[in-house]
């Protein structure tokens, strides 16, 4: 596996070299990047670029993983309302070709903004064919940048069974489109490893949370059994 820290769980810094000195620790070799409504970095910090970001990242020989967001998430893309789900769209599609300079997974991230069992406005049936539409259209975007996307597991509102999830993966039918795993938000569905073991190869990074770790600690066990080496990335509970 590959050890990353989401940038947004690091300590405030007045510098991007003082958030790449933190990153610097045993074991660890990468960043999750956070992007914000313009596509700018997280946090907010004077004279720095994606790409000048990325270049300094290169000379420390810090990867740069995966790229996600705090300002849409899967239930913008299955929204009744047509222009949250055109907007988020295009944001995604944009996102992608953010990543594409460093190879990175693109992360369709779900927030935990509804209570289980809970959905938004609409019929669970229209908002599952809108998320399935939105993913269909984002994965052949990634495959023209021959870039993994993720979708993260959600934790209330909609795909609360890995047979679901899996199923909404192979119906996308698109090599590039897979899934975040994220524990932290399993937990009230059911056993994560039963999720890591019914998703198997349809997970391309994982999201631990960093006050929860033991809780993971079965999943960090089969992956290191299978000797993989997708990105781990170590989030903070308001980032999870």
């Amino acid at each position: 596996m590959i050890k990353c820290f989401n940038i947004n769980s690091l300590q405030r810094a007045n510098t991007f070299d003082d958030l790449l000195d933190q990153t610097l620790q045993p074991d660890f070799a990468g960043w999750e990047l956070n992007l914000d409504q313009n596509l700018g970095l997280y946090p907010e910090i004077e004279e720095e670029t994606l790409a000048s970001v990325g270049e300094k990242a290169r000379v420390k020989n810090v990867k740069i993983s995966s790229l996600t967001t705090c300002c849409h998430d899967l239930f913008n893309l299955c929204s009744e309302n047509q222009k949250t789900r055109n907007d988020a769209l295009e944001y995604f599609k944009n996102l992608i070709d953010c990543a594409a300079p460093f190879g990175a997974i693109t992360i369709i991230p779900a927030h935990q903004i509804q209570t289980l069992g809970s959905i938004p406005s609409g019929s669970y049936e229209y908002l599952f064919n809108h998320l399935f539409f939105s993913l269909k259209s984002l994965a052949a975007h990634a495959e023209k940048k021959s870039l993994p996307l993720a979708l993260e597991t959600p934790g209330s509102g909609l795909l609360l069974s890995p047979l679901e999830l899996r199923e909404l993966i192979d119906q996308v039918n698109n090599p590039y489109m897979g899934v975040c795993l994220n524990p932290f938000y399993l937990e009230k569905n059911g056993r994560p490893l039963d999720w890591f073991t019914i998703l198997g190869k349809r997970i391309f990074i994982l999201h631990l949370n960093t006050q929860n770790q033991q809780k993971c600690q079965s999943i960090l066990d089969a992956l290191t059994n299978k000797k993989t080496s997708i990105p781990v990335v170590y989030v903070s509970s308001q980032n999870a």
